[in-house]
């Protein structure tokens, strides 16, 4: 929200909440896609993986025959090759967290995978998530409702140094 009235050349946009340096270069390739036609796989740490989750996973991704783009920071693999992970798995059109059992099999992952990129139960995921950034984007806009409490905070605080 806030990054919409900022002067790009002020160097705030250089700040980053993540403790990572970003490259950002992956992001060419699915943007030269379809939108919504590539699977972005990102791997956090919230939950442990094994190295054989993560072939599983992989598989998975390769057997579903849909373009994918994998995330894999260089900390998620520790010295007995475990892999922490969110179990996120994102549509590049907007975030859909998608979870899966504990003991993660390539079919499964598979079947997920199609499911989601062109099945109902898909479409009807993408058609909520188009509804939210809608409204996401309308409250964030100039005069919407969040920008509007976050105008008047701003107010407020500035108020106080006075």
């Amino acid at each position: 929200m806030i990054t919409k009235h900022i002067s790009l050349n002020n160097g705030i946009m250089d700040m980053s909440t993540s403790l990572w340096k970003e490259d950002l270069r992956c992001l060419e390739w699915p943007d030269q896609r379809h939108p919504t036609s590539v699977i972005y796989m990102k791997y956090g740490s919230i939950t442990v993986m094994s190295a054989r989750h993560l072939e599983e996973f992989s598989w998975g991704l390769v057997n579903s025959e849909h373009p994918f783009l994998s995330v894999i920071t260089p900390d998620l693999l520790n010295e007995d090759f475990t892999l922490q992970l969110a179990h996120t798995l994102t549509h590049c059109e907007w975030g859909i967290g998608v979870e899966v059992s504990h003991e993660v099999k390539r079919e499964e992952i598979k079947e997920l995978m199609k499911e989601i990129m062109g099945g109902e139960k898909g479409r009807a995921i993408r058609r909520n998530v188009r509804d939210w950034k809608t409204k996401v984007e309308e409250a964030t806009h100039d005069a919407g409702s969040s920008y509007n409490t976050f105008d008047r905070q701003i107010q407020k605080l500035s108020h106080l140094e006075e």
